[in-house]
């Protein structure tokens, strides 16, 4: 904040706390980079969407790994994992199998997406960023293939 030029009264007014500044950036972060048609319907458009995400996370590692994961603000956990699921649903709906709801699938893929990177972010010897792409895509169900 004093980076910023702000004071804390300026910071409250906008946000609650730090995790409310952690969604915002997911928000924004998916308004800029929205699924395009062209890739909403592939295995290769929902890679390319988690591997976009993995670096907005690994960009602000700091600010992530203190925030998602936390205690203090498990409700900037779930909240990220919704925007998630609400941004990725369009591909996964093209990629489930007729029995399973895609909204319902969209959410398992973002918690399960989010909880793996918090625990990367979070590690105090983390592995490489290709590394860990590698493992999300493998860790995708057969149908998501």
């Amino acid at each position: 904040m004093a980076e910023a030029g702000l004071s804390r009264s300026s910071f409250y007014s906008q946000f609650n706390d730090i995790g409310d500044v952690a969604v915002q950036l997911i928000r924004e972060f998916y308004e800029q980079h929205p699924p395009s048609e062209a890739e909403s319907s592939s295995h290769e458009a929902l890679v390319e969407a988690a591997k976009r995400l993995l670096a907005e996370f690994d960009s602000r590692r700091f600010l992530y790994s203190a925030v998602l994961g936390s205690s203090a603000v498990v409700s900037a956990e779930w909240e990220t994992c919704e925007i998630i699921a609400e941004a990725w649903q369009p591909i996964v709906q093209t990629l489930v199998p007729d029995h399973v709801d895609p909204e319902f699938a969209a959410r398992y893929l973002a918690s399960g997406h989010v909880a793996c990177v918090v625990a990367w972010l979070r590690s105090e010897t983390p592995v490489e960023l290709a590394d860990v792409e590698a493992q999300l895509v493998d860790l995708l169900p057969s149908w998501a293939r």
